[in-house]
């Protein structure tokens, strides 16, 4: 049998996974071969902890673990750790971290070959675990495509979308934009494409799509890239009074959508009192002889079969299910087939990604802007840069997917920096289109809040970037000061800290700017986890600032988009303009808007860089 697929295509992206598994590999591996002290300093490796106590639960262990010092933000609520103590390597998932006092909630897989049997007050290690099985899971969906041909396959593989129907009838509520996409989505092809740039609905319309196909007797898949798009999509749909299970682990899942879960739903259902009785037996089962052992073993089985049975009736009683493309690679066979699958900000998933429902599913609908962030790779140059969205939006340029046109997120001057992307259609709602930031209820009328854009040239100034010598990330420590005056200023202007975005680039940045307390409360994230998002404020801190004019990933076209379509109000930018201004964008940003760029040289920014 040959080692890759038979079609050019999928054995191209069957390549590209494997070079991505192997530099993240290699990536981890070179990390976790520093010194102990820096591996914790990597983001690898915590601190040793002190297991408090043991709680016994169906998944395994969960252990609540105190550690001496605070513990960083490099591993994850969700991420996959081992968990060594005792001369024992186990699997585990972090449910919860706390700041104060410093714990960490981390939940063991259980084995039913050799079970784990932690005891509190052993010394523990926790140190970031690489999962291959998506990148296998992937794979195997791209054989599985290989082998089982379906007019989805050939639609997605010929980039053969659904055009817009002829005539098209009005719908109550929607513009003619939306609804000439709604009507090409919820044809008879089997492949569907709608481009959505920024603001103009994309998720709100998918809520009208996914009622209409549960009204028509149809129980869709809704499925996203990350976890914070889908929990954004099952909300919309949610809205819509749908009845939506959110697959996925908890620890990921939004507070507000807790009880969406599979764990609530199994709370909830006709076989929670026998699991809740097997916990308990599981629990009372004490001793560590042979014989507990054993019991112990047995009743985890038990346990385990029930909750299967449980888990496929939460899953079938639900309208709609929701969750990201490495859950359903994770449990796709132990779903039934779906005469549709929606996916929400396309462009962020790895082709291979989208091919896991290829097989299960008739129709499938993206939903995305290919003018946006594409999928985050560790290997450079690797093809899985480039969504299914993208290549198929590319495949023929003179073929366009319906657009949705009208954007209510921006005003129109704030819409200015991205508005020649997407051409003369793409325009700001009237309701948005002449909007300030003053006009907010509380918000008091200043030199800043009356503004739509302001930037802070650091030209000059010193407030250079930094490399962290571990993370190899940028930072800025005169931009991240300039960043906390502009905070204050606004919180004194009376915006409250959730209604500012400060994004950045650098993840070494992200990190600093969170350890300031200027900025306690305020949304803190780098550039692509803000896609799909939105603040009435946004404050960027460009980081570059150097003698070479090197700016790296930051010229990409697609992360200019982003990072320019966040504010709904007033957008503040801070960086150096004789680095930045070795890109023709940045250039032309800034002459566009020459009234509102100010030197870091004058007051007030000239006292809080110390320069006067």
């Amino acid at each position: 049998m040959s080692l890759l697929p038979s079609h050019p295509h999928l054995a191209r992206l069957h390549t590209a996974l494997t070079r991505e598994q192997e530099a993240e590999s290699d990536a981890l591996a070179a990390a976790l071969a520093l010194p102990l002290d820096d591996q914790i300093a990597a983001g690898v490796r915590w601190p040793t902890l002190t297991i408090e106590r043991v709680e016994l639960a169906w998944r395994g262990p969960t252990l609540v673990l105190r550690a001496r010092s605070s513990l960083h933000g490099g591993i994850r609520e969700g991420e996959p750790v081992d968990v060594i103590f005792d001369g024992t390597k186990a699997h585990g998932r972090v449910l919860q971290t706390d700041t104060w006092p410093p714990t960490a909630v981390v939940e063991l897989r259980a084995r039913r070959d050799t079970p784990v049997e932690p005891q509190p007050g052993q010394a523990v290690q926790v140190v970031r675990r690489l999962d291959p099985t998506s990148w296998q899971r992937y794979r195997q969906a791209l054989w599985a495509a290989d082998s089982h041909p379906s007019p989805l396959r050939s639609a997605l593989l010929n980039a053969d979308f659904a055009a817009i129907p002829e005539s098209v009838r009005p719908v109550d509520g929607l513009d003619s934009a939306q609804t000439a996409a709604m009507a090409a989505a919820l044809s008879d092809h089997p492949l569907a494409v709608v481009h959505g740039p920024p603001g103009t609905g994309k998720t709100w319309l998918l809520g009208r799509m996914l009622r209409h196909t549960v009204d028509a007797g149809k129980k869709p898949w809704a499925l996203a890239e990350s976890n914070a798009a889908v929990d954004h999509l099952a909300a919309t749909a949610r809205s819509r009074g749908l009845d939506v299970v959110r697959l996925g682990h908890p620890a990921r899942v939004h507070p507000s959508l807790q009880d969406a879960t599979v764990d609530a739903r199994l709370a909830r259902g006709p076989l929670a009192a026998a699991v809740k009785a097997l916990q308990r037996d599981l629990v009372r089962c004490q001793g560590r002889d042979r014989a507990a052992r054993a019991d112990r073993r047995r009743l985890r089985r038990q346990l385990q079969d029930l909750r299967q049975q449980a888990w496929d009736h939460a899953v079938s009683s639900a309208e709609v299910i929701a969750c990201t493309f490495g859950t359903l690679a994770r449990v796709r066979d132990r779903l039934p087939p779906a005469p549709v699958a929606f996916v929400d900000e396309a462009t962020q998933a790895t082709e291979p990604a989208v091919w896991v429902a290829v097989p299960r599913v008739d129709r499938l609908v993206l939903v995305g802007d290919p003018e946006q962030l594409g999928p985050v790779v560790k290997d450079p140059g690797n093809p899985l840069e480039d969504s299914a969205l993208q290549r198929i939006v590319a495949a023929d340029p003179d073929r366009c997917p319906p657009m949705l046109e009208v954007q209510h997120r921006m005003s129109t001057a704030v819409q200015a920096l991205v508005g020649p992307t997407y051409g003369p259609r793409y325009r700001a709602a009237s309701a948005n289109a002449d909007a300030r930031l003053c006009d907010l209820p509380g918000v008091h009328a200043t030199d800043l809040t009356r503004r739509s854009h302001l930037w802070i040239d650091t030209a000059g100034t010193g407030a250079e970037e930094v490399r962290d010598p571990i993370s190899r990330s940028l930072g800025n420590a005169g931009e991240v000061r300039l960043v906390g005056h502009i905070v204050e200023q606004l919180r004194q202007a009376g915006v409250e800290a959730k209604d500012i975005g400060v994004i950045t680039p650098y993840s070494a940045q992200v990190a600093a700017l969170r350890n300031t307390p200027t900025l306690t409360g305020v949304d803190i994230g780098s550039v692509n986890a803000f896609q799909g998002r939105e603040r009435p404020v946004i404050v960027v801190s460009w980081v570059r600032s150097n003698e070479d004019g090197a700016l790296g990933f930051v010229t990409d076209e697609r992360r200019l988009t982003v990072a320019w379509s966040r504010a709904k109000y007033l957008l503040v930018q801070v960086g150096d303009l004789g680095t930045l201004g070795s890109s023709r964008r940045f250039t032309d940003a800034a002459d566009q808007l020459a009234d509102d760029v100010v030197s870091a040289w004058e007051p007030p920014f000239a006292d809080v860089l110390a320069l006067m």
